[in-house]
């Protein structure tokens, strides 16, 4: 991870539990801020002021405030802020962010690397309502709203759509490079890792029922996963790791799978009992006659 990258996380996981205020700018919460917030913003006063203890006459002090001492942001100044903490500039506002920054690769959030520390972006026919920051470790660190505060919930349990990262941060590494890492993929898994797996199945011809790649490993996905590997010769787990993916590589490729070279049967002689589908024993068989010729 780059040492922006490594910034930027650090400072979203810094200001999780404190307070959402729209329109600020990470500052101190503070009853004047407060104040002066709901004068700049006055659709927002009568929330900015039932989230103050002080404001909402329940205390006297702050003492008593879960926010006291925290940073005030609304979701954009989350973003602009943690970016700035790394020497980088995003402007205010989720949709200025958005649009009119020279991201160096944005996607698709069914794109976005595991691993890779990113801007998140809601979007939406009629604009851009959100942003967050995704911590590379399968959760997002987001200003939620007035109620909610700054909150570290599960990249799946809200509705992102984009990602993108600014020139300065690592190099996003793609899907394909990170199931190569030795990763391991199970029943129960979800996300892109997934999909990308299961895209490459059934481009060999394997079936996974009528949700195809959906980026759940449920059973459909799991039974593909365990013919593959008894057509492989591989020890049938149902859990696709870096040793699955690299015969799936060498099928995709062309290339011999390695230990048929061995075999003391000449190609005319060798029979394979394959279950999976027509596509799939095709490539594998025909993966392995290369080998043999």
């Amino acid at each position: 991870m780059s040492t922006a990258s490594q910034i930027i996380r650090d400072y979203a996981l810094q200001q999780v539990g404190g307070p959402y205020i729209y329109g600020a700018t990470a500052q101190k919460c503070t009853p004047s801020y407060r104040r002066a917030r709901q004068a700049q913003y006055p659709k927002y006063a009568n929330i900015i002021a039932r989230m103050c203890p002080v404001l909402s006459g329940q205390s006297s002090s702050c003492s008593i405030c879960n926010y006291n001492g925290m940073l005030a942001h609304d979701c954009a100044q989350l973003t602009r802020w943690a970016a700035a903490a790394a020497g980088l500039k995003l402007p205010s506002g989720s949709k200025s962010q958005w649009t009119a920054v020279k991201w160096l690769k944005t996607g698709t959030i069914d794109t976005l690397p595991g691993s890779q520390v990113a801007f998140l972006y809601r979007v939406t026919a009629s604009g851009v309502p959100h942003t967050g920051i995704y911590t590379g470790d399968g959760f997002v660190v987001d200003a939620r709203g007035h109620r909610e505060g700054v909150r570290r919930t599960l990249l799946a349990s809200y509705g992102w759509t984009h990602w993108a990262i600014l020139p300065g941060m690592e190099d996003a590494i793609t899907i394909e490079e990170e199931i190569k890492r030795g990763m391991t993929l199970k029943n129960g898994d979800r996300g892109s890792e997934v999909k990308a797996m299961q895209e490459q199945l059934i481009r060999i011809g394997c079936n996974l029922g009528k949700w195809g790649a959906d980026g759940v490993f449920g059973a459909a996905t799991e039974k593909a996963v365990k013919e593959f590997q008894s057509a492989a010769g591989h020890q049938v787990t149902g859990i696709w790791t870096d040793d699955t993916q690299a015969v799936m590589d060498m099928i995709l490729k062309g290339d011999p799978v390695p230990g048929s070279e061995d075999s003391d049967q000449k190609p005319e002689e060798l029979a394979l009992a394959i279950t999976l589908p027509r596509g799939a024993a095709t490539a594998l068989l025909e993966a392995l006659r290369t080998a043999l010729s």
